[in-house]
């Protein structure tokens, strides 16, 4: 049995992103997931989403991205356009 305990531990996943806002990543999650948007306001600009089953979803800002975009195949600085955004899944 104790080699199970393993499955009632919380765990999370980061996944981080640049050219994306974290609007429009907040809505793409809520879409797949078919899940609720919450937008927390708070210091990271962050979104909650949470899906059908209960899991919650954080997606913030992340000052330690670089943001970048390709241009004609090569990764160049994005600018003030693009928002860093990580994704952040707990379960």
């Amino acid at each position: 049995m104790a080699d199970r305990d393993f499955l009632k531990t919380n765990f999370g996943i980061e996944t981080e992103l640049t050219g994306i806002t974290r609007e429009k990543a907040a809505r793409v999650v809520a879409d797949h997931l078919r899940g609720s948007i919450q937008r927390r306001n708070d210091y990271y600009d962050s979104y909650k989403i949470t899906a059908l089953d209960g899991r919650a979803w954080k997606i913030m800002y992340d000052g330690s991205l670089r943001t970048q975009r390709k241009v004609n195949g090569q990764k160049v600085t994005a600018g003030r356009n693009t928002c860093k955004v990580s994704l952040f899944f707990a379960f």
